[in-house]
């Protein structure tokens, strides 16, 4: 099949006079009104920003648990001249059950406890993540962990169940267990 330069040209002339097609990028309308391209940073309204705001903030959430602090930590850093925007959004999706504190912290009690690390540090790092100490301690402290197997099998793990043979193997010892934020209590069980 042979085609004729001349028709092509003639072709795309015509095609260049009719203007650009409507697309998504040129269109005044979006063409999915549920999708809405994001208006540019200058032009935005107040609604755009609260709505692009939470949907950053559900994406989040939507990856993993978040505490409120992490949450507000993480949309002030993408805007950051919108606090009281974020401030109402992280509201809301509290309100609406979108963002639990008591699910963070079940959720980062579990895979920090998973991963070896005892109840001294998980307690810790949760007051970092601004985690209401009572709810820390309520979580942590639970019957659902067993501290003193943890400390077992952390110390097995690590030191393939050698005892120490003096006070400095000893030391070392339980500087990684306290390291690791286990009490003095339940590391003594391991050498009693």
């Amino acid at each position: 099949m042979s085609v004729d330069l001349a028709t092509l040209k003639a072709k795309v002339k015509a095609i260049e006079s009719q203007g650009t097609p409507k697309t998504a990028e040129t269109s005044s309308k979006p063409l999915n009104p549920e999708v809405a391209p994001e208006p540019s940073g200058l032009f935005a309204t107040g609604d755009d920003i609260a709505k692009r705001i939470r949907w950053n903030a559900m994406d989040l959430l939507s990856r993993r648990e978040h505490s409120q602090k992490e949450l507000r930590l993480k949309l002030s850093k993408r805007y950051p001249d919108n606090l009281v925007e974020i401030e109402h959004c992280i509201a809301d999706l509290a309100m609406e059950g979108l963002q639990s504190e008591q699910r963070y912290c079940e959720a980062y009690v579990a895979m920090r406890h998973r991963k070896g690390y005892g109840p001294l540090r998980i307690l810790s790092e949760l007051r970092d993540k601004g985690v209401d100490d009572n709810m820390a301690k309520t979580e942590i402290y639970n019957c659902r962990f067993d501290w003193f197997a943890s400390v077992a099998d952390v110390w097995q793990k690590k030191f393939r169940g050698c005892l120490p043979q003096d006070a400095k193997e000893r030391s070392r010892q339980m500087r990684f267990l306290a390291y690791r934020g286990f009490s003095q209590d339940q590391i003594s069980t391991i050498y009693s």
